[in-house]
């Protein structure tokens, strides 16, 4: 049975089609970096192992991670918490990048609230940190 070449080359241009889609949406999905730098804290960068928490603690995405805002779309998938969340947060965003992790006292928040659980959880070996200076580390000059 004979093609028509008309017929092949839709095949080919389909083909085609679905292979640069699948090279483009691969190129899209970025990396999942294992640990972050954390420098806009004014008392010290915070190295977040987000592998640590992501795999090995198995946090939910959704902890951290949260859908963009009418008013504020995503620029990138994996887009960095402070591109929103800036020192003085303005309109539409009403939370600072600090009180994105914890509040001004550090005694409540994302970060702290998880760390107390599992401290008070009795067969828990590891002791995660509750203290300013644990998390954030002065570059040394």
């Amino acid at each position: 049975m004979r093609r028509h070449p008309s017929f092949v080359l839709v095949v080919l241009a389909c083909v085609l089609a679905i292979g640069v889609t699948a090279v483009w949406l691969q190129a899209q999905t970025a990396k999942e970096p294992d640990t972050v730098l954390m420098k806009r804290a004014t008392i010290g960068v915070v190295t977040f192992e987000h592998k640590l928490h992501a795999h090995d603690r198995k946090a939910a995405c959704e902890t951290c991670h949260h859908p963009a805002r009418p008013g504020m779309p995503m620029k990138t998938p994996h887009q960095a918490c402070s591109t929103c969340h800036v020192a003085k947060p303005a309109a539409p965003m009403k939370t600072s990048n600090r009180d994105a992790f914890h509040d001004a006292l550090a005694r409540k928040g994302v970060c702290i609230d998880c760390h107390i659980e599992l401290n008070a959880k009795a067969a828990t070996k590891v002791v995660a940190p509750v203290r300013c200076a644990t998390c954030h580390i002065k570059e040394k000059a």
